[in-house]
């Protein structure tokens, strides 16, 4: 429950946090990843429940991106 807490924080964390349960259109993105390097923070939720969005998968280290709409 530290949704906007952690996302509008000004730190720069050590490690690269990936996120979900924040749909990225709250963040600017509505059907892309969001991805702060400023930050070090990268959100992948992309309201695949919503049809018209695609449900996003982040191959990790190498940030390939993976989605599909079915």
């Amino acid at each position: 429950w530290i949704r906007e807490e952690f996302y509008l924080a000004n730190h720069r964390w050590e490690k690269t946090i990936i996120f979900g349960h924040t749909p990225t259109s709250l963040l600017g993105r509505p059907d892309n990843i969001y991805y702060d390097s400023k930050r070090n923070i990268i959100g992948i939720d992309t309201c695949a429940m919503k049809d018209r969005f695609p449900l996003t998968c982040l191959r990790w280290p190498d940030m390939e991106l993976f989605q599909a709409y079915e």
